[in-house]
């Protein structure tokens, strides 16, 4: 068991953008 859950901060505009545009182009993984 965890003993501690921590929250991570939600992505940027930027790392969106990488993420759609330069790690998954034709969304496959992520979508829009």
């Amino acid at each position: 068991k965890a003993d501690k859950v921590l929250e991570t901060a939600p992505p940027t505009e930027n790392e969106l953008r990488i993420l759609r545009d330069e790690v998954d182009p034709n969304g496959y993984v992520i979508g829009r």
